[in-house]
């Protein structure tokens, strides 16, 4: 706990830009006096899990549950915003192989356009929401870390993110619904697998959670 000037308590929390990936990084904002850590998206369940174990439970932790993704982690944010805008945000930008000789075989290519047909669901999907869509129930479309609750809540995490930069009120609200309605179904069902099983049924689309393309805890 830290006092500011006018004596107004306050307390530190080290946000998902400080990159805090392994517990290295999260003893050194704990040293500074963080009393909360904000882990980036993408970091492993089972990383999160060791972290938590080693720092211990006289610090809070939050995870994110809805929303926003990203192709880069956004502590190391390498967005090129040069030539008409982030390259996060131009999927379909044409791309071409090419080796060492400036040249490229027939397999290597139709490899590449595989991958790259892969790359561009996944920034519409991650980055881009759908488009801002919604899904058949009027939920939020885009990342989801809803099946992840219980390894969350058994690990130690205290408080979800639920990411609202530059979206909607609408969307923000349906964001909050959902979290509500899963975290309440949550609260009376015990079975793992079970409440994946709902959550997937609650999202709507069921090849999106099969593709793993809206994922934040993929492991």
């Amino acid at each position: 706990m830290y006092f500011l000037a006018n004596k107004i308590e306050a307390k530190l929390h080290a946000s998902s830009m400080g990159a805090i990936l392994n517990t290295q990084a999260a003893k050194f904002f704990h040293v500074l006096g963080a009393s909360r850590i904000i882990f980036p998206r993408y970091v492993r369940v089972k990383e999160m899990a060791r972290i938590i174990q080693e720092i211990g439970p006289d610090i809070e932790y939050e995870a994110f549950v809805l929303n926003d993704g990203c192709i880069f982690e956004e502590a190391y944010c390498f967005a090129n915003h040069a030539f008409g805008g982030a390259i996060c945000h131009n999927p379909h930008w044409v791309y071409k192989l090419f080796d060492s000789n400036g040249k490229s075989g027939r397999e290597d290519s139709l490899s590449f356009s595989e991958h790259l047909v892969d790359y561009r669901e996944f920034i519409y999907v991650g980055i881009k929401n759908m488009g801002e869509s919604t899904s058949p129930k009027g939920d939020p479309m885009g990342m989801c870390g809803l099946c992840a609750l219980p390894e969350l809540k058994a690990m130690g995490v205290c408080s979800l993110k639920i990411v609202g930069r530059e979206a909607p009120f609408k969307k923000k609200k349906a964001g909050v619904k959902l979290l509500r309605k899963s975290m309440d179904y949550f609260d009376v069902e015990e079975n793992p697998e079970i409440i994946k099983q709902y959550f997937q049924m609650l999202r709507a689309i069921p090849k999106l959670c099969d593709g793993r393309y809206m994922c934040y805890y993929r492991d």
